[in-house]
């Protein structure tokens, strides 16, 4: 508990969280639950809905088209919510097999919670149509990319406040190694000041957080026993095809 408490003032002071950020992603389990159980009866009742179509002349074409929408409509939300709720397998043992597509694919859709880079970031996706299955912890690999994401994203959001309007962020899969995968994540603007190999916080808004970031990209690559490196404006990350 001591330990849990620590980890909890460190995230605090880190990222100046308010308490009650703190308080919701500790419940967020319970909030997607509750949240979920409404969500259910709609769909459930809308669904019925639509199979009784053909059994009922006395509704109007458009009427139809709008349920149609409204059940698209909460099925994106459905949709939104299990990503944001998504922790990779958390009770397995590692490794375990991972489609690295759809896990790249559900990080940019979890990203998209955050408003900035949902309304403001051009993305360049080039993610293979082949998909790869790989044998990896998915919790250390999730949490790379997020911290990558995360640091790229701060980045574009600190070029915006100094008046830059050319935001893209663009995200490359190269799978023509034998022994792994290299992910590309590039943005737009000048490039990284490095030392040692490690970029040196500009004077921007998230330095606590990027810093953060930092040191999960770090301890999770660690873990992976893979690599990782900054060149120019990009980080690449290489994923073992096997472990």
């Amino acid at each position: 508990m001591t330990h849990q408490a620590d980890n909890f003032k460190k995230l605090y002071k880190e990222c100046n969280l308010s308490f009650r950020d703190l308080l919701v992603s500790r419940l967020w389990e319970g909030i997607v639950h509750n949240i979920n159980s409404p969500l259910q009866v709609v769909l459930m009742n809308i669904e019925l809905m639509k199979m009784q179509r053909s059994m009922r002349d006395d509704i109007p074409e458009d009427i139809w088209e709008r349920i149609t929408q409204v059940s698209d409509a909460f099925s994106d939300i459905q949709t939104i919510i299990s990503n944001v709720s998504f922790h990779p397998q958390k009770d397995a043992d590692p490794p375990t097999p991972v489609i690295l597509e759809e896990l790249l694919k559900n990080e940019l859709d979890f990203w998209r919670g955050d408003l900035f880079f949902k309304h403001k970031i051009e993305k360049d996706v080039e993610i293979s149509e082949r998909q790869h299955l790989i044998m990896i912890d998915p919790v250390k690999l999730t949490d790379i990319v997020d911290a990558i994401l995360g640091i790229q994203i701060s980045f574009l959001r600190h070029l915006a406040e100094i008046g830059e309007d050319n935001l893209v962020l663009r995200v490359k899969e190269d799978d023509s190694s034998e022994d792994e995968i290299n992910l590309m994540f590039d943005r737009s603007g000048p490039p990284f000041t490095l030392v040692d190999g490690m970029p040196v916080l500009e004077e921007m808004e998230e330095k606590k957080f990027v810093r953060l970031c930092l040191d999960v990209l770090k301890t999770q690559a660690t873990g992976l026993n893979t690599a990782f490196s900054f060149d120019e404006t990009a980080i690449t990350i290489g994923v073992p095809k096997r472990l």
